[in-house]
């Protein structure tokens, strides 16, 4: 989906209706603009994650199911954009990326969700696991 500028009318509609648990979209950093009904018929889904970039969305592009809507990039911009009907909904969001994969942050450091491949196979670095379990593991090494 990257590269895609537009979300148009009623494009996941219903997509994720028998999802078995709540669901939070990642918008692409690409999208601009989010159309008519694009995800109103998604029951489960209750958090999207959007950049700055996105500076249209329609005032029917989502269902009042939804709980936040994460904005990673300038708050204040997100709100605008997403209009009144969404403001009190749009919270502060953090991206770390590591090794290929977004990490999303809500503003208290609890992860939210991932996205995005893994762009080595090897095993995980101590920052991964970090960011995924949002432990912090240290060692502590002394010199006699």
């Amino acid at each position: 989906m990257d590269g895609i500028e537009t979300i148009g009318a009623a494009s996941f509609n219903g997509v994720f209706l028998y999802a078995d648990s709540p669901i939070t979209f990642v918008v692409p950093d690409s999208v601009k603009a989010i159309g008519l009904n694009a995800f109103t018929g998604n029951w489960y889904l209750q958090n999207i994650v959007l950049s700055e970039n996105v500076t249209s969305i329609d005032s029917l592009a989502f269902n009042d199911r939804i709980k936040s809507i994460y904005c990673t990039g300038n708050v204040d911009v997100c709100r605008e954009n997403v209009g009144e009907a969404f403001a009190d909904k749009v919270k502060q969001a953090l991206v770390k990326t590591i090794n290929g994969v977004n990490y999303v942050y809500d503003d208290k450091g609890k992860l939210v969700t991932t996205s995005g491949n893994r762009t080595e196979k090897r095993i995980y670095t101590i920052d991964e696991a970090n960011a995924v379990t949002g432990k912090v593991n240290s060692v502590k090494i002394r010199y006699r």
